[in-house]
């Protein structure tokens, strides 16, 4: 085998010495220079934390890599491995009494918890039950309310129904209304016709009434006049015979007998007499009537 320059590290890098030997030779001289660590406990490991071997094949091309090593003591590591467990138990350990305090803590909170799943679960159903009638109470009002629903629009539909017969009523009505327009206007047309008509012969008709009336007051004034002579001779009579009762009152009690007859004849026409001045009234206020007509068919004229 070539001899090779190795670089060994002693005391965790802080001693460096160089070997100038084979591989298989190298563990040798640095156990002849280390003393201090037997050679069975005399550990090497390379850059690539690769453990020394002096029966390992090394070919030509992987050499190079085995330039530097650095030099352990077994029994420092297997004591560090034992602190190192040692610790790491301790570690667990702690771990362990911490995990056992929280597990008892979540134990605790685990029941905690179980109690109130347990409330929950009552509360839970007793909600449930409640929600049940609830939903069979909501139930029946939406039935309900379908119901009324359908029903109202069954009596919607009625209603529209009755609207349009109402309307298709109007509108017939309407339509006989206007042939009863048009029919008015057409006899409102021959009404004014008419009236032209009539307009026209006004004239002769006014000439025909007053004429009549004429004739009318005539007539009822010499009627009047009549009468005013037959209740002044009335008048007359009323006061001979009051005259003549005066005297029989002074007469002699024989002739009582005549003054009581002269006293039924004075009543009887004092009754005429009353007659005859409600005639004359009547004929007055008829000829007052006419004069007044004649009045206005005369400015009509």
């Amino acid at each position: 085998m070539n001899k090779r320059t190795f670089k060994v590290y002693f005391q965790k890098g802080q001693i460096c010495k160089e070997y100038y030997c084979e591989y298989q030779q190298l563990k040798i001289q640095v156990a002849k220079d280390y003393n201090g660590i037997p050679f069975d406990c005399l550990l090497l490991i390379d850059q690539n934390n690769q453990v020394y071997s002096a029966t390992q094949l090394i070919i030509q091309k992987q050499f190079e890599q085995y330039q530097s090593f650095y030099v352990y003591d077994v029994r420092e590591i297997f004591q560090e491995n034992l602190e190192r467990q040692k610790q790491q138990q301790y570690n667990e350990n702690q771990e362990i009494q911490s995990l056992k305090v929280k597990l008892y803590d979540y134990d605790q909170q685990i029941q905690k918890q179980e109690k109130k799943i347990s409330q929950f679960q009552i509360e839970f159903q007793n909600q449930k039950a409640e929600l049940e009638q609830e939903i069979i109470r909501l139930n029946i009002k939406i039935k309900y309310m379908n119901d009324e629903k359908q029903k109202n629009e069954y009596n919607f539909l009625n209603l529209i129904d009755e609207k349009m017969i109402q309307i298709k009523k109007a509108e017939t009505e309407q339509e006989l209304t206007e042939k009863e327009i048009e029919k008015y206007k057409t006899k409102i047309q021959q009404f004014q016709t008419e009236i032209e008509y009539l307009q026209s012969n006004k004239q002769q008709d006014i000439n025909k009434v007053e004429e009549k009336n004429r004739k009318t007051i005539q007539q009822l004034q010499e009627e009047l006049s009549q009468l005013e002579i037959k209740l002044r001779k009335k008048d007359q009579e009323i006061t001979d015979m009051q005259m003549g009762f005066k005297a029989q009152k002074e007469e002699d009690m024989v002739l009582t007998g005549f003054s009581l007859i002269a006293f039924k004849n004075h009543e009887q026409i004092m009754y005429e007499n009353i007659q005859l001045k409600s005639k004359v009234e009547f004929l007055t206020q008829k000829l007052n009537n006419l004069q007044s007509s004649n009045s206005q068919i005369t400015q009509a004229k």
